[in-house]
């Protein structure tokens, strides 16, 4: 206890308590300084932490080195220990200090060993910012867990004018920023249409942070008076809320279009540098007239609305808007890249109007009022790809535009999709028609993998919800399927064109999975009460399924079906709901009346076909409808024909095979083929496809082999290999 007390004798003596004090406060402005200084130069997390550490480390060294040196420099020197003393003690009693001791712990050792390791973690710093991942590090470090990959979500920036022409002015610079950051590799860029929504919301970075699962943030405000415009700008990390980095931009508005794009550049190439990422060269000035600019900005949010909404009837619209673009110059090689793309989906929906519908078990357009549109829109689209990248020879819009009129036509686009992707990594629409392009080419893992990555770039787009639910239905991973398809129903709402799609997929899942007619009632019962639809609408996007319509319902439907002699879209209609609903109650002959009425309605308005895979895909359902009509010699000739039409499988996409032979299988179905039928399914069950053991139980589709032996062993085998794999 005695050495205990002399010990602390000493260092009252050598006042070690006022040392300590002033290591501290010391202490503390050094980390202030530290703090400043990494924020300022977008310095790594760990810089703080370091820097904290070797003051930790160097108080005991600071402590030993004043209590060696007490005394020490004042003149007087201790004496040397006498063997009287004993050990390690002085001649008045204190504690003595060995001359090594004395010479390695002095103050000058202590204060350059100090300056040493401070250089030091500035040099490392700096070098770790300059050839190392550097900064990155800041913006990875808390908000995803270690490891994971950046992402940034560029909300709308703030019109302080609140006017309609600088809010235009605004956009632009919002829509530049994100398509010039979608050419940063490994960044995930939230889509601009998924972050809209924050337009006129107040909320914190944080709950932005977690609702679009990012790391980072970019705020930023546009103010105009007279000929000046200020922009400021801001990188904030989501879930600590503190700022990266800032900047303000001032500028004259001399050019309105090469401020804007200058401004955007600046801005990505800020973000870059702390996200630690290559970025490409921003993208050279589109268009000499910022009217035209203006136009195509309506154009593109437009078509925005189309792809991520299924709000189809806004590509007329967007078209309207990007001639006008390319009217005031013809030079604009973005607007003729985003118009042919317009021209695609309006020739895609006109083709659509012609050939599918009740010929298909859907509701288009059959024998439409202007059957050669679809090719006129075609060549539109062509004409305006082919310009656009003539202008333009890397624009990723021009080759994803060249993407889908080469598919329309049966030829393999896939490289320049390839080459829009690689232009852009980060675009959402281009990762989602990877995934479908992927899909069509029986790559399922490849196609899930690039479905999910659309819902990460656009967590807003109903669209991409609605392919990852349909594609992990197909690779019967029902789980994952129906939550894709539940968060596509609370996207879409309120939208009633693109909602009965998503519901009708709820419902094959339902009957895939093995949820019986309760379960999916219950689902239809459910969309019935949601008001979205007109009942009219409601009618004739769901009276085709009769697995949800039991007993006096079908009554009811039957009698509000009355064929329109004027409208042959009605009338097809109505023929091929009416012949579905009398089957499953039970009433045979009236169906095949009514299927009868539907074939030869359809046969007066047989479309042309852009390539072989439409025409065997219309011409084996046709032939199902023939045979559910009784016209059996007819139907086997449309098989026998569409079945020559795919002999050849390396001219058709997986996809589109596997739906030519599920239908070929209902053929056979229908004409009293079992094993034929049969060996189609064993088909389909051994790869991805919308079949189940359980729809094959329990679909109207397959009623026809009910009851027949083969059929039935068939089924039970596949439940009980499904039982198996379940335990």
């Amino acid at each position: 206890m005695s050495g205990f007390k002399r010990l602390v004798g000493e260092i009252h003596r050598r006042s070690l308590w006022q040392v300590l004090g002033i290591y501290l406060a010391g202490s503390w402005v050094a980390l202030q300084v530290v703090e400043q200084l990494a924020e300022a130069a977008a310095m790594p997390a760990w810089i703080r932490p370091l820097a904290l550490m070797l003051l930790i480390v160097g108080l005991p060294i600071v402590l030993a080195t004043a209590f060696v040196q007490e005394g020490v420099g004042s003149g007087t020197v201790a004496p040397r220990p006498s063997s009287a003393d004993g050990p390690g003690r002085g001649p008045d009693g204190g504690i003595h200090v060995s001359e090594g001791a004395r010479r390695l712990f002095t103050w000058r050792n202590a204060v350059t060993g100090g300056i040493i390791a401070f250089a030091a973690l500035g040099v490392t710093a700096v070098g770790w910012v300059i050839f190392g991942p550097g900064p990155g590090t800041l913006v990875g470090g808390s908000a995803s867990g270690p490891g994971s990959a950046p992402s940034v979500a560029v909300l709308p920036f703030e019109n302080l004018n609140a006017d309609e022409e600088n809010r235009l002015f605004t956009d632009g610079i919002h829509q530049d920023v994100i398509a010039q950051l979608q050419t940063v590799g490994d960044l995930t860029v939230i889509s601009r249409q998924s972050v809209l929504e924050y337009r006129d919301r107040a909320v914190d970075p944080r709950t932005v942070g977690e609702e679009l699962s990012v790391r980072t943030i970019v705020t930023a405000s546009v103010q105009r008076a007279g000929d000046r415009v200020r922009v400021s700008a801001s990188l904030i990390d989501a879930e600590t809320q503190r700022q990266l980095w800032a900047e303000q931009y001032n500028a004259t508005l001399t050019d309105v279009f090469e401020i804007q794009s200058d401004i955007a550049g600046q801005i990505v190439a800020a973000l870059a540098s702390n996200l630690v990422l290559p970025v490409r060269d921003g993208a050279e000035r589109p268009t000499g007239s910022f009217e035209a600019y203006e136009h195509y900005l309506r154009g593109s949010q437009l078509m925005d609305l189309a792809d991520e909404r299924l709000e189809n009837a806004a590509i007329d619209v967007a078209r309207e808007e990007l001639e006008r673009a390319i009217a005031l110059d013809g030079e604009f090689a973005e607007a003729h890249a985003l118009l042919a793309l317009a021209y695609h989906r309006l020739s895609t929906g006109a083709q659509r109007d012609v050939v599918t519908g009740p010929a298909l078990g859907g509701l288009g357009r059959v024998g439409a009022e202007e059957p050669a549109r679809p090719g006129v829109l075609r060549e539109l689209a062509r004409r305006e790809t082919e310009r656009a990248l003539r202008l333009a020879p890397d624009l990723a819009a021009a080759h994803f535009a060249m993407w889908g009129v080469e598919e329309e036509v049966g030829r393999d686009g896939l490289p320049h999709l390839a080459r829009a992707l690689d232009r852009e990594p980060g675009n959402a629409l281009y990762v989602a028609e990877m995934a479908r392009a992927l899909r069509a080419r029986g790559r399922w893992d490849e196609a899930r993998d690039m479905a999910r990555r659309a819902t990460e770039l656009n967590p807003r787009s109903a669209y991409a919800q609605l392919l990852l639910g349909e594609i992990s239905r197909f690779m019967r991973e029902f789980d994952e399927s129906e939550t894709a398809l539940l968060g596509a129903v609370r996207l879409a709402a309120n939208d009633p064109e693109g909602l009965p799609d998503i519901m009708r997929e709820l419902l094959w899942l339902e009957i895939a999975r093995g949820g019986g007619a309760e379960g999916v009632k219950e689902l239809f019962a459910e969309e019935q009460t949601r008001g979205v639809l007109s009942p009219d609408w409601f009618r004739l996007r769901f009276a085709d399924t009769p697995e949800v319509l039991t007993g006096g319902e079908y009554d009811e439907l039957v009698l509000s079906f009355r064929p329109d002699a004027t409208d042959v879209v009605l009338r097809c209609t109505c023929y091929y709901q009416k012949a579905m609903m009398y089957r499953a109650s039970g009433q045979t002959e009236r169906a095949r009346v009514y299927f009868d009425s539907l074939t030869t309605e359809v046969e007066r308005s047989r479309p042309t076909f852009s390539n072989r895979a439409r025409q065997a895909t219309w011409g084996t359902v046709h032939a199902r409808n023939l045979a559910r009509a009784g016209r059996i010699d007819e139907a086997r000739v449309e098989l026998m024909e569409t079945i020559a039409l795919t002999a050849d499988t390396t001219l058709l996409d997986r996809s589109m095979l596997t739906t030519i032979r599920r239908y070929r299988a209902m053929a056979y179905a229908e004409l009293g083929d079992v094993e034929r039928a049969i060996a189609e399914l064993e088909y389909l069950l051994s790869v991805p496809s919308p079949l189940s053991p359980y729809s094959l139980r329990d679909r109207q589709a397959w009623l026809p082999l009910r009851g027949n032996p083969l059929f039935e062993a068939f089924v039970e085998e596949k439940l009980a290999e499904v039982e198996r794999g379940r335990d």
